[in-house]
């Protein structure tokens, strides 16, 4: 036993089961995009646009080029003016939207309309626009 703990090849083994067993465990633990209900996922956007947290926001968009890039784009565009009050609620019209309400500055009101879409059971939304 003594002389199998010394072999350089055990020990290669021995490294490349960990390194696998690493990867499929940070693969695995790796949060799913989206939102598991449409409700989640209205509050989640407005969660993440009251944080002004652009990753947050990229995880619930349904593009897949450019995400990253429009929610960073909301993100800021919502703190340039200095939105407040942002509100969120869905509504079942021609199909289902999550309507984000907000508040600036100078008392002006506006709603940010967002179409949800479902994919393999996990709810985002499609495009994000800016207010």
């Amino acid at each position: 036993m003594l002389r199998m703990l010394r072999s350089l090849r055990a020990w290669i083994l021995v490294v490349a089961v960990a390194w696998i067993a690493t990867i499929t465990v940070l693969i695995m633990s790796k949060p799913e995009d989206g939102a598991p209900s449409a409700d989640v996922l209205a509050t989640q956007i407005a969660d993440a646009l009251r944080a002004q947290d652009a990753d947050r926001l990229a995880q619930l968009v349904s593009l897949d080029e450019g995400g990253d890039e429009v929610a960073r784009v909301t993100v800021a565009n919502f703190g340039t003016v200095d939105t407040q009050l942002i509100t969120s609620h869905l509504e079942r019209l021609n199909g289902v939207q999550v309507v984000v309400d907000y508040v600036r500055p100078n008392g002006e009101r506006g709603a940010l309309r967002l179409p949800a879409v479902v994919s393999a059971g996990r709810w985002k939304v499609t495009p994000v626009a800016t207010p």
